[in-house]
């Protein structure tokens, strides 16, 4: 018996499948000779593709599925396929994968541009607060430095003193080393800012301050202004001899500076320098070197003045 089957039959048949709008379905010969096809195309049907990877594929077992590229257009799609039993035909049915997952990419398009709004706010929020942060550090860091700064002269203020000799007193105890402390006092000031006003003393204690830094070279030694014209240098690790010589080198630079002093008795500013050091003298306390060397400072001063007396000379 022979029977004849119409090509359209299998054009209606295939015309009642929703495969999406690059989809296709398609009855095959499997001899490899296009019976149909869905979108159905006259130049398609008849053609041989014997040795497209599909059909190739889809020759290997009576049914199944994969992903595939086709031959005709190029297109890549998930081909379900099935030989009908007892006839020599294959029936596919092969959505496009960009159909498949039209969808999911809409969905996920959403979801990035919700994801990629939420991340640009996160984003912007963090850099606005590490922004403040960078600000408050950065305020906070100036109000610890003019906490410790003389306003007027920019050296460290007296608190800044007491800190860093408590620091070196506490190293001095440990290793046994010297530390040399240095009380720094204008002659007459009081009497230079009633000639002169007080811009000019102003102007004075600038110059004086500023001579004294560039007498200390070590980076451990720190002058600092202990109030009113006074100013107080403490040096680590230095003897008597070597406190006295930087009293000395600082008593003939502020002369140096030839700042003039109609009330004083050498014609320009002055400075008295009282000097002492822990090592050897018995002092257990770093109050007690602040005043020993404070002594040493009015000792200097009522015996002339525009001099370096030593504690340990008195």
């Amino acid at each position: 018996m022979v029977g004849t089957l119409s090509v359209d039959y299998f054009r209606v048949l295939l015309d009642g499948l929703s495969v999406g709008e690059r989809g296709t379905a398609a009855a095959i010969e499997t001899n490899g000779t296009m019976i149909t096809r869905l979108p159905y195309d006259p130049k398609v049907v008849g053609r041989n593709i014997q040795s497209a990877p599909v059909f190739v594929r889809a020759m290997a077992t009576n049914e199944g599925a994969f992903a595939g590229t086709a031959s005709i257009d190029g297109i890549r799609r998930l081909y379900v396929y099935r030989h009908p039993p007892g006839l020599p035909i294959i029936v596919d049915v092969a959505p496009a994968e960009s159909d498949i997952y039209a969808e999911w990419q809409r969905r996920a398009w959403r979801l990035g541009i919700v994801m990629a709004v939420f991340g640009a706010i996160l984003g912007g929020g963090s850099l606005l607060l590490s922004r403040e942060l960078m600000r408050r550090q950065l305020a906070e860091s100036k109000l610890r430095h003019l906490a410790r700064t003389d306003a007027l002269t920019g050296l460290g203020n007296r608190g800044t003193f007491d800190e860093t000799l408590r620091k070196e007193w506490q190293q001095a105890n440990r290793t046994g080393r010297p530390l040399s402390l240095l009380f720094v006092d204008i002659d007459q000031f009081k009497a230079f800012n009633d000639y002169y006003g007080h811009q000019a003393g102003d102007d004075m204690l600038r110059a004086v301050a500023q001579c004294i830094a560039l007498c200390i070279r070590r980076p451990a030694d720190h002058v600092a202004r202990y109030g009113g014209e006074e100013f107080v240098v403490t040096l680590p690790d230095t003897d008597a001899i070597g406190a006295t010589n930087i009293a000395e080198t600082i008593r003939h630079a502020v002369f140096d500076l030839s700042i003039e002093h109609v009330r004083s008795q050498y014609g320009y500013a002055t400075t008295s320098i009282g000097v002492d050091t822990s090592q050897g003298r018995g002092i257990d306390d770093s109050a007690v070197l602040v005043k020993t060397a404070d002594s040493a400072l009015y000792e200097a001063k009522s015996t002339g003045r525009n001099r370096v007396c030593e504690a340990s000379c008195m």
